[in-house]
Parts: C-alpha cells; structure tokens; sequence
C-alpha cells in the first residue's frame, strides 16, 4: 500500500504552502498537491496584497478605512 498522509492539501498558492510548512514542522505527514509550481499562479500575480479598493468603489466616502476593516 502507499505511504498513509494525515493531510491533502489541494493547490500550491502562499496560504497553502505556508499551512503545510506549519503542519509538517509539527510532524504532521502532510501532502500538497497543484497543477503548475509552487506559488506560480494566483499568489504569483497578487503578491498575496489585499487591496481595500476591490472591495467597494474608491468614489464612495470612508471607503478605505472600511476596506481596512
């Protein structure tokens, strides 16, 4: 039979690599699974950034400190 793993964790993104990281330091056999790289597609793109201005329209008053709520 194959090798017994305590956790799949599904795509590659900086979340998920980090969980992994922290879950395999503390002995958990752990097994991250993506179709492309390590950290290549969204977390790639966004830098793992949150921008409060995707979340309501920057026109609207007090928009930023309630994106940063």
């Amino acid at each position: 039979m194959g090798t017994k793993i305590d956790v799949l964790v599904i795509g590659a993104g900086s979340i998920r690599v980090n969980s992994a990281y922290f879950l395999a330091e503390r002995g958990i056999k752990v097994t991250l699974l993506d179709k492309d790289d390590v950290c290549s597609s969204t977390s790639c793109g966004n830098a793992s950034l949150l921008f409060p201005s995707h979340s309501l329209p920057l026109s609207s008053p007090g928009v930023i400190p309630q994106g940063i709520k």
